[in-house]
């Protein structure tokens, strides 16, 4: 059985790693995924501080590499917790890219469930969400109380639904946030609609406009030719 390590101790695992931690919000779905990047000597001067091991573990770059794809394999991440009910992330990717590594992780939210969301209750002071006609609200505020803040972003995006937040850095739909200490103060909003239909409203509005123009402009040429007739 995988030994269970929530989710804000893998997070910070090794100190001075960079992590991220996305949302992607789909149609039906909200796809998370945990990216943890960090070196090999990252990784042991933390296993070294904070863990049990044999000093075979760590002895060479290969017994250590061992070690670090060991730890991997062996950690479940709770996505969830809704009164006595846990669910998981699951193992996606382990990459070795010269001498970093990366951990990564995924889980599919719904819009139901994401309330239940287990890093933004437990990691925050408060976790807020509402909902009107149109969008779906998120406020994240105060102490991060999960640990080391280095080097992690919270990132939220969408291909499918329109995004409006407080980030100072918006890119190609992507709405990224870089964790504080101290008063974090984090909201977006997600339109329940998807921006395909939006666009294809603004579309529709836009041709029957031009059939009109184009319906005037040749009333007017007509009307042009009759008056210049009778002249």
């Amino acid at each position: 059985m995988k030994k269970i390590i929530t989710l804000f101790l893998l997070l910070f695992i090794i100190t001075g790693c960079s992590s991220s931690v996305t949302y992607d919000f789909g149609e039906k779905d909200i796809k998370s995924n945990i990216d943890i990047e960090f070196h090999q000597e990252e990784f042991k001067d933390y296993i070294n501080s904070n863990m049990v091991h044999t000093e075979e573990s760590l002895k060479t770059e290969d017994t250590t590499e061992e070690f670090i794809i060991s730890k991997y394999n062996e950690t479940s991440i709770i996505a969830l917790k809704k009164d006595d009910k846990y669910e998981y992330y699951e193992g996606n990717k382990y990459e070795k890219n010269g001498d970093k590594y990366k951990y990564s992780y995924k889980y599919d939210f719904d819009y139901e469930n994401f309330i239940d969301n287990h890093y933004l209750n437990e990691c925050f002071d408060f976790y807020f969400v509402s909902e009107d006609d149109n969008f779906y609200h998120y406020n994240i505020s105060g102490k991060f109380t999960c640990g080391n803040d280095e080097k992690m972003q919270l990132i939220v995006k969408s291909d499918s639904k329109t995004i409006n937040s407080n980030s100072s850095n918006v890119k190609d739909e992507k709405h990224v946030w870089d964790i504080k200490t101290e008063d974090n103060k984090i909201s977006f909003s997600i339109s329940k609609e998807n921006k395909i239909e939006e666009k294809q409203i603004v579309t529709t509005t836009h041709i029957i406009g031009l059939v009109l123009i184009v319906i005037l402009i040749g009333l007017a040429f007509v009307f042009h030719k009759l008056t210049k007739k009778n002249d």
